[in-house]
C-alpha cells in the first residue's frame, strides 16, 4: 500500500500555541513513519523541509529501514523542481539511506527565478503524490491552506482518508466533513484520530480501510438515490435521508413545493435518470399527489429498463395503487425503528445486487 502523509501545525508562527503543536507534529509524525515502515507500506511525501509531518515521517521510516535486513518500504519524494528545493533535498539525501528513496522533481508552473517555488507548484506535486497514493494520512494543517484544498479534492475522488484531529486544522474539517461515515466503518476505533499517544494504531486502521471488504462498502457508498415524497410530508424521508447521508451516499432530493398539475421539471427528471436506487414513501398524501405520480412514472419506466431500483416503503396503510407499481415488493413501515431496520437491511443487500 502506498500511504501519502501530509500535516502541518494549524496555527501561525506567531500564535503562543505553535511550538507545542510543532513539538507533537514532530513526535507523532515520527512513530507514524516508523509505523508504516514496520507494516512494508510504502510512504509518499512532498515537502523536505523540517516544521513539516512529511519530513518527519521520513526520519521514523528510516530509522526502522536502517535496521532492517530486507526493508520492503520505498520512500517516495514528490517536489517543485525549484532550486530551493532541490537544494535542501541534497540536504535530506545526505542523511538517508538512498537506496529506498525515490524522487520525482515535478516541472514548476511558476518562475524559478523566484526565491520559493509557489503555492501552486506544490499543490501539483501534491496532487501527483494523491493520485499515486492508495491512503492519505493528514494531521493538522492550516484550515484555509493547499492542505485543506487537496483534502476536498481527494474526497471527490473518493480517496481513502485518515484525518487525526488533535492539531485541529485541515484534519479536524476533513473529518467533520465524513464523520459518519468514518464512525460506521470504524467503529469504537473512531477515537484513534483524536489520541496521538496512539499512533501506533493509525496503519491498522488504514489497512482495515483498504481491506476487500471495506472497498466493497465503498463501491456501494458510489450508489445515488432519488427519495420521492408529498411535500406534505416530509418527517419519514427526513429520517431517510439523514441514515443515507450518514453513510456517504448521494441523495437527490426536492425539497420545493409545487402544484398539482405542474409539468415535471427537467431537472427532477435528470436526477430519477442519474439515481440508482428510487425511494417512494408511499402514502395517503403521496397516493393524491400527480406530482409524485409523475416521478413514480419515470422510476417505473426506468425499472423496467432494468436501469432503476425501486424501495416502495408503505408508511400508514394506503393500497398502492399504480398496477406496474403493485408487482414492487413493497415494505409496511411501522415507526421509524422499522424503517430504519427495512433501510440498513436493504443497504446491506445492494453490492449483490450491482456489478
Amino acid at each position: 500500500m502506498k500511504v501519502f502523509v501530509i500535516g502541518g501545525c494549524s496555527v501561525l508562527k506567531n500564535d503562543p500555541s505553535f511550538e507545542s503543536q510543532r513539538r507533537l507534529l514532530s513526535m507523532s509524525s515520527r512513530h507514524l513513519g516508523k509505523e508504516i515502515a514496520l507494516a512494508g507500506h510504502d510512504l509518499l511525501v512532498c515537502s523536505p523541509f523540517p516544521g513539516f509531518a512529511d519530513i518527519e515521517c521520513v526520519m521514523g521510516a528510516c530509522e526502522v529501514l536502517a535496521k532492517a535486513k530486507r526493508p520492503r518500504t520505498v520512500i517516495e519524494f514528490h517536489y517543485p523542481n525549484h532550486h530551493s528545493v532541490v537544494s535542501q533535498m541534497s540536504v535530506v539525501l545526505e542523511t538517508l539511506r538512498r537506496n529506498h528513496v525515490n524522487t520525482f522533481p515535478q516541472r514548476l508552473t511558476g518562475d524559478d527565478t523566484k526565491d520559493n517555488p509557489s503555492e501552486h507548484d506544490w499543490l501539483l506535486c501534491q496532487l501527483i503524490a494523491m493520485e499515486r497514493a492508495n491512503a492519505i494520512v493528514t494531521i493538522g494543517g492550516k484550515p484555509n491552506g493547499s492542505a485543506s484544498l487537496l483534502l476536498l479534492m481527494a474526497e471527490s475522488r473518493r480517496k481513502t482518508i485518515l484525518p487525526l484531529t488533535y492539531l485541529q486544522g485541515a484534519a479536524e474539517q476533513s473529518y467533520q466533513r465524513r464523520q459518519y461515515e468514518l464512525q460506521d466503518r470504524l467503529s469504537e476505533k473512531i477515537g484513534i484520530l483524536r489520541e496521538q499517544h496512539r499512533i501506533n494504531e493509525v496503519v491498522s486502521l488504514l489497512e482495515t480501510l483498504t481491506s476487500p471488504l471495506s472497498a466493497g462498502a465503498v463501491v456501494n457508498q458510489r450508489k445515488k438515490f432519488f427519495l420521492s415524497y408529498p411535500r406534505s410530508r416530509p418527517e419519514e424521508t427526513d429520517f431517510i435521508e439523514m441514515v443515507l447521508r450518514r453513510r456517504n451516499l448521494v441523495v437527490f432530493r426536492d425539497e420545493r413545493d409545487f402544484g398539482a398539475g405542474q409539468q415535471l421539471l427537467g431537472e427532477i427528471d435528470e436526477f430519477i435518470h442519474q439515481a440508482d436506487v428510487f425511494i417512494a414513501v408511499w402514502c395517503n398524501e403521496y397516493a393524491c399527489s400527480p406530482w409524485c405520480f409523475d416521478e413514480l412514472t419515470i422510476a417505473l419506466r426506468r425499472k423496467a429498463e432494468g436501469k432503476l431500483d425501486i424501495w416502495l416503503f408503505c408508511i400508514d396503510g394506503t393500497r398502492v395503487v399504480p398496477p406496474d407499481a403493485r408487482s414492487i415488493v413493497s415494505y409496511p413501515i411501522d415507526g421509524r425503528i422499522e424503517l430504519e431496520r427495512q433501510l440498513l437491511v436493504l443497504l446491506e443487500d445492494r453490492p449483490s445486487n450491482y456489478p
